[in-house]
């Protein structure tokens, strides 16, 4: 048995101190013989001999307590020490997606064993680190479970990016704590492009790191990929034409030997939809084949048509069929276009409010009808101010000063509260009312009037009622379809009277001449709220008849309701409904029970029955496509801007500790035993302590 650090065994001078005490404590007195006490005596010897051995024990206990407290800080090691390592090597193994094409992974573990055992016969330490989305300690250098080559052969390709950078980075900080001669990295990669670029190759390693690299199987020149799909975010109708749109991508070859054909190279495309229908119910699946020509380094975009025939869920695959690839993974895209449930919008008008043109651009076709019409994307509900009933809204249309009693307002303020999103439109009241002021992050200025303003058109004198815009953000979500050609001109709104905004926490939207802001967008309490500083009257605007007014409104609703995210298609490594990472692609149902999500893996429409069970959102996960690229880091050299400078390391010559000599060789680490064996000393002590008398 050796003691790896044996300076601690001067803790062993703390044993005296319960020795002394135990002697200090002693029972002594002075015996006086007296004839009528002499039986008592005899009974009172008898025990404090039982006393004084319980003592003998208490003390024991507490001296080997100590002993092993000080000998585990001492760390034995029983056993013998192996030779001391020469050397210290990391190796990086790139586990990025685009490591599963053709043979570069089994060529990747082949090099990796080959690195090992030439280190073990070097009598080399080695650390195992794997090279993904973020560096990972596959094992250790101190890792006595399992050899290196054990952790190698364990090891499998992910289906995320590669970040070289903080690989690197990672192996350079496990090689600065150890005081080996010679330290290396040995990166075995494919050197794709996307991984090693980013690399920041002016910032060196820690001082005596080298960086060795290790290119694995060049990807074959010909790796058709689907790198873009194009679906609608929804549909609200059974049905109603759904266009899904692939880009094809074929990399210019990079392979200079052998002469390849720059002929069109023909490529078949299948798209495969299923509609997830009720419990007890067929699915329906619809299978359609297109073949699109395609040059080496060009793409091109292949589209499919379909009908789904009930308003459900619909899921698909579009895959390249017949292929020679090597690499398969990205020949194939999963997507997911939910079946729209209508936004509901409640509107709480004030008294006299005409509402004519809202109702009918919430609901086109409808007006102020009961019944939502079949396949509208919004439901417009009115609300009673005295019975008010926010129950299965999504956005509520709000008019300032509109009269509430006091159970209607402790609905609206739990509303609110709980991030229940809000349109508050601006009206002819002064200000805001004392309710409003502690739910509102804003204040609101007096009503202004734009008047008329004389123009010349066409030669001919012409009279404007009132003002336009002045400044529009078209860079926001809910305008930013407006920045697009023929979608409508904004600037062309006139407003007669509104009223400012003044609201720092929300952005605006449209400003009127002055600065006066008009239309902003923001948060309160943890929902979303959109102000408007005037109502859809024609009384204070004519946007109400104005082409841009419907698809705007819808837009806002869209945005408040926060139905423009769109979490049906991830990225693999990205977190989806429920904050589930998905790691591999695929279509997948993540269902929400009891408060809490669950991810219930694949999904096909023939398990939709089976899964039909509280809130199921379906999700489809797709490789990044940028793993597709087939370009390879080319520049060797920069591997050795990597290395600082030798003697920039001021302990590199230090021999290695013994604790490295001792865990080199064959043997068992006594320190935990023996900080287990002193905290079951230190039980029993207490144990005897409370039954011994003082």
């Amino acid at each position: 048995m050796a003691l790896l650090l044996p300076l601690y065994l001067a803790g062993a001078l703390a044993i005296g101190v319960p020795i002394a005490i135990h002697l200090r404590n002693r029972p002594q007195g002075d015996v006086y013989a007296f004839s009528t006490l002499r039986f008592l005596l005899r009974s009172e010897f008898r025990s404090d001999r039982r006393h004084s051995l319980m003592r003998y024990i208490l003390l024991a206990l507490r001296v080997l307590a100590l002993a092993a407290l000080v000998l585990a800080f001492a760390q034995p090691w029983w056993g013998t020490p192996g030779p001391p390592a020469e050397a210290s090597v990391v190796v990086v193994i790139d586990v990025s997606a685009s490591m599963r094409s053709g043979s570069a992974w089994e060529e990747a573990k082949d090099e990796a064993q080959r690195v090992i055992r030439d280190s073990d016969g070097q009598q080399a330490e080695v650390a195992v680190v794997s090279m993904g989305s973020g560096p990972g300690l596959v094992r250790g250098f101190d890792d006595q479970d399992r050899s290196a080559a054990a952790a190698v052969r364990n090891l499998e390709p992910g289906y995320g990016g590669g970040d070289a950078d903080a690989a690197l980075r990672f192996a350079g900080q496990l090689l600065a704590d150890r005081y080996t001669k010679a330290k290396r990295v040995v990166v075995i990669s494919d050197m794709s492009a996307r991984t090693w670029e980013p690399v920041l190759w002016n910032r060196p390693l820690p001082p005596g790191v080298e960086v060795q690299p290790l290119a694995v199987h060049e990807s074959p020149a010909d790796n058709l990929a689907i790198t873009d799909l194009e679906t609608p975010r929804t549909f609200w109708a059974a049905d109603e034409p759904i266009r899904v749109v692939a880009r094809i991508t074929l990399p210019q070859a990079e392979t200079s030997g052998d002469q390849i054909s720059r002929d069109p190279v023909a490529v078949r495309v299948r798209c495969r939809t299923s509609v997830g229908v009720a419990e007890g119910e067929e699915s329906t699946t619809q299978e359609q084949v297109r073949t699109v020509k395609l040059r080496r380094g060009g793409s091109a975009t292949v589209a499919f048509d379909f009908r789904p025939e009930v308003l459900a869920d619909v899921t698909g695959v579009i895959e390249l069929m017949d292929t020679d690839d090597a690499w398969r993974d990205d020949d194939r895209r999963q997507f997911v276009i939910p079946a729209g449930e209508p936004i509901r919008v409640g509107r709480l008008a004030r008294e006299g409010a005409d509402d004519t043109f809202l109702a009918a651009a919430v609901e086109p076709g409808r007006g102020l009808a009961e019944a939502p019409a079949a396949g509208s994307t919004f439901a417009w509900v009115v609300q009673d101010p005295d019975h008010l009933d926010l129950g299965g809204l999504d956005v509520l249309i709000l008019d300032q000063a509109v009269s509430l009693n006091e159970a209607a307002k402790e609905t609206l303020a739990g509303w609110i509260a709980g991030g229940g999103p809000v349109m508050l439109m601006l009206g002819s009241a002064p200000t805001l009312s004392d309710w409003e002021s502690n739910r509102w992050p804003m204040d609101i200025g007096p009503t202004r009037r734009a008047g008329t303003t004389s123009l010349q058109r066409l030669g001919r004198s012409m009279v404007q009622v009132g003002q336009r815009f002045e400044r529009v953000d078209l860079r926001h979500p809910v305008l930013r379809p407006f920045a697009q050609p023929n979608s409508g001109d904004l600037f062309g709104i006139a407003v007669e009277r509104w009223r400012p905004i003044v609201a720092p926490s929300l952005k605006p939207l449209m400003t009127m001449p002055g600065g006066d802001v008009v239309v902003a967008l923001g948060a309160v309490e943890q929902g979303r709220v959109a102000v408007v500083g005037f109502p859809f009257d024609r009384a204070w605007t004519n946007w109400p008849i104005d082409p841009t007014f419907l698809p705007f409104l819808h837009e806002t609703l869209s945005w408040l309701s926060e139905r423009e995210n769109h979490t049906a298609e991830l990225r693999v490594g990205q977190s989806g409904p429920g904050g589930h990472r998905f790691d591999a692609p695929g279509l997948y149902t993540v269902s929400q029970l009891d408060g809490t999500s669950q991810a219930l893996g694949p999904w096909s429409a023939h398990e939709a029955a089976a899964q039909h069970v509280g809130d199921i959102e379906r999700v489809a996960v797709n490789l990044d496509p940028a793993e597709s690229d087939a370009r390879r880091w080319r520049l060797m050299s920069s591997f050795a801007r990597l290395h600082a400078p030798a003697h920039a390391a001021a302990d590199l010559d230090r021999a290695p500790t013994r604790v490295q000599a001792a865990r080199a060789g064959r043997g068992t680490d006594l320190t935990w035993p023996l900080i287990v064996a002193a905290l079951l000393l230190a039980v029993g002590e207490l144990y005897f302590s409370n039954r011994t008398p003082r």
